[in-house]
């Protein structure tokens, strides 16, 4: 068994979104055979106070893997966070497999690694209100975040051919790495679209408003750096992220913009007036003058007004029902 250690560099937004003591974790079998196959090679980066360090592990000859398991299991037993690409459903599986096989103790116990609920110090309450823990299971102790659960919905935002990892280069234009590094460094580069989940999910530092006669602009400042440059665009909004900044153009409709209702089931629509109401009010309304709302029509519309571009609450009520219908479409 051959081990290599080295320092990587990261991006702003990586380090953003790495918490110190957390680990990225990639294994490579020579089949995809949980139970059965070996594991040739495995990967973990360990986020330090000063950086990252990257750790190599592999197999140079088939009596080794119980060595390599005994080495991987000691690395990662203390933890705070375990994060990977499809690793609930394929690498943490196999490593269980052979630590029962060759008799090595799993990490996964409150001694070895944070209480539950506890991801870090470095990552603070509201990030994960931003979605970051859609993709997040906790084991007796050790916390688990997987990021292909977690970011599904982006593969539909941003139109990705699939989930695979690779695709995720489509993000990251001028990053070539993306195309040749391993998995495990693949996969910390995604730590950095953590500002996307907390930025559509409501979270952001600042917002500054301006207009003109069609369109209401925002300028936003991001609790997280993006990694690359990002663009979402419909035939009502166009909002774009880049580093710490986030621009949003909003189309004006007779004077108003649109704020959604994320409860869509409990709204009807009314094509006549061209907005929604709840359907506790849909009784007063003739059945043929109502319809059942879709996620496109579930809206009020909300007039343009000095008080309402001052009213920073009002401002990040209306972001957080734009970004969350953004973050929903297909």
């Amino acid at each position: 068994m051959k081990i290599t250690t080295g320092a990587i560099s990261m991006s702003e937004a990586v380090r953003d979104s790495f918490p110190v003591g957390a680990v990225v974790l990639d294994i490579e079998t020579k089949t995809r055979m949980r139970r059965t196959s070996k594991i040739m090679m495995a990967v973990g980066i360990l986020r330090t106070p000063e950086g990252a360090k990257r750790t190599e592990w592999l197999l140079e000859n088939d009596g080794d893997e119980k060595d390599l398991v005994w080495s991987l299991m000691h690395f990662l037993e203390n933890a705070s966070t375990v994060i990977t690409y499809n690793g609930t459903s394929f690498d943490i599986p196999v490593l269980k497999n052979k630590c029962e096989k060759y008799g090595i103790a799993f990490p996964e116990n409150a001694s070895q690694a944070s209480t539950c609920g506890n991801l870090s110090s470095d990552i603070s309450s509201h990030k994960s209100q931003g979605g970051m823990e859609k993709g997040i299971s906790r084991k007796d102790g050790k916390i688990f975040r997987d990021l292909m659960r977690e970011d599904r919905d982006l593969v539909t935002i941003f139109a990705l051919p699939s989930r695979k990892l690779r695709d995720f280069g489509l993000l990251f234009p001028g990053d070539e790495d993306f195309l040749t590094a391993d998995d495990a460094v693949c996969t910390m580069k995604l730590l950095g679209l953590d500002s996307v989940h907390t930025l559509l999910g409501g979270d952001y530092a600042s917002a500054k408003t301006s207009c003109d006669e069609d369109h209401l602009f925002f300028a936003i400042e991001t609790t997280y750096a993006f990694p690359g440059h990002l663009s979402i665009s419909d035939g009502i909004y166009h909002l774009t992220m880049e580093g710490r900044e986030a621009h949003l153009s909003v189309k004006i409709e007779d004077g108003r913009i649109r704020h959604y209702y994320p409860d869509v089931k409990n709204y009807v629509y009314l094509p006549l007036e061209g907005y929604a109401i709840h359907k506790s009010l849909a009784d007063m309304v003739e059945k043929g003058h109502k319809e059942k709302a879709v996620r496109e029509n579930c809206f009020s519309l909300v007039r343009i007004t000095d008080r309402f571009l001052a009213d920073a609450g009002q401002i990040r009520s209306y972001l957080s029902s734009v970004f969350t219908f953004l973050s929903s479409r297909k």
